[in-house]
């Protein structure tokens, strides 16, 4: 994972049917293995509630829960390009 991947660049590999490699992440550890290989992005979204927390509904997690879990977790540990 060298490169910023941008809403722009999604789009374009769509036009052009080109395929990405793209995994669910949520945690540290997970996300500094996978920054080690050629994945191109790590998905970290509302089911952490569920993986992480054992919720039944994405809906138990708050703003604050994903405010901390995505910046301190697996952007963290995948060295994030974006700044985040």
């Amino acid at each position: 994972m060298d490169n910023k991947i941008t809403i722009t660049d999604l789009l374009a590999a769509k036009r052009q049917n080109r395929k990405i490699v793209a995994v669910s992440c949520y945690d540290y550890t997970t996300a500094k293995l996978i920054s080690q290989t050629e994945v191109q992005m790590i998905l970290v979204g509302d089911s952490a509630a569920q993986i992480v927390l054992g919720f039944d509904s994405t809906l138990a997690g708050d703003d604050g829960f994903y405010g901390c879990h995505n910046r301190c977790g697996a952007a963290r540990g995948a060295e994030c390009v974006s700044g985040c």
